[in-house]
């Protein structure tokens, strides 16, 4: 096995290995070591706080933070994402807390492209979307998206995604408008889309929002809709508890 320092991050390459592994100390810089690795490195990210990061992904790349949720991004009031969707297809993002980023509406700290996973991220507290889908073939499993300013998960475009096993609730903290865009979460213009076993409550809006879904689209919850679950929009409350299944 041979090592190659990038800087603050390690590259540790594996004879045989499928992927190269980058082990980023706290608050080292991530956009320089996703430079310097090929696409699909496995970054292991430092438990702690970092503070106001920014980066883009390459395609097949993870960023895994510490097991146990240690691994937290405070954005500090910045008004970028933190990570958005540039083109990379196959990204993993899993074991992460974002905190503090003040995106503008309809926006948030990470913005999926084609194919991404985000698995067990807790986004809170940020200033417009905890999450944005915003490719197909998205999986979103667990994690925890509630007390945003505008909606625990938004999206577009997010055919034969999955959002599953989440918590969303407590979202537009700011009180954006209902009848636009809040509450806990709305995907538009998304054919095939999964929704289940998630905890949806007290948000302020809807709690579950469709428009402009196609016939094929698939909403699967307990929620009693407030409008019919037609094709092309569907609403549904924000109970005190909910589940969908």
């Amino acid at each position: 096995m041979r090592t190659v320092l990038l800087s603050s991050a390690a590259l540790v390459l594996g004879i045989g290995s499928a992927a190269a592994r980058v082990s980023i100390p706290l608050n080292g810089n991530i956009q320089a070591a996703v430079s310097a690795a090929p696409a699909g490195t496995v970054f292991n990210l430092a438990a702690g706080t970092w503070s106001g990061q920014q980066f883009l992904a390459k395609s097949n790349d993870q960023f895994i933070g510490a097991s146990g949720g240690g691994t937290v991004f405070n954005g500090n009031g910045q008004s970028s994402p933190m990570i958005y969707n540039n083109g990379a297809t196959g990204v993993v993002i899993k074991d992460l807390a974002v905190t503090n980023y003040q995106t503008g509406a309809q926006e948030a700290p990470i913005h999926t492209g084609a194919n991404w996973s985000v698995i067990n991220v807790s986004s809170t507290g940020n200033g417009a979307a905890g999450l944005y889908v915003g490719g197909p073939n998205n999986l979103v499993q667990g994690g925890n998206y509630s007390g945003n300013g505008q909606e625990g998960v938004a999206g577009s475009q997010a055919n034969g995604s999955t959002i599953e096993n989440a918590t969303i609730s407590g979202n537009n903290t700011r009180n954006f408008d209902q009848g636009w865009e809040a509450g806990g979460l709305k995907i538009t213009n998304t054919d095939g889309l999964t929704i289940r076993g998630n905890t949806v409550r007290n948000n302020n809006g809807n709690g579950i929002w469709g428009t402009s879904m196609t016939a094929t689209g698939q909403l699967r919850t307990t929620a009693s809709p407030t409008t019919p679950a037609t094709a092309s929009c569907m609403k549904y409350p924000t109970p005190r508890q909910s589940r969908t299944t």
